[in-house]
């Protein structure tokens, strides 16, 4: 709940700001923060082994394309 609290502020806030140089250095950080969290998440999945090998991914991706051109 904390969480949603936090970002309507945020959005609240963001919704005051004018100056457009502002708001570019807003969109540079929060792309940013997301590729960072991104990053987190993923080396988290490796520590876990929650990944697929190569090979599993390009069984999987070749059953995908199959079934898509069957469509």
């Amino acid at each position: 709940m904390k969480a949603e609290i936090i970002k309507l502020d945020i959005i609240d806030r963001l919704l005051k700001i004018r100056n457009t140089s502002s708001l570019e250095k807003l969109k540079k950080l929060i792309t940013q923060l997301e590729m960072e969290s991104r990053i987190n998440e993923s080396l988290e999945a490796i520590e876990k082994e929650e990944v697929l090998s190569i090979e599993e991914f390009k069984s999987s991706t070749e059953k995908w394309l199959k079934k898509k051109s069957i469509k």
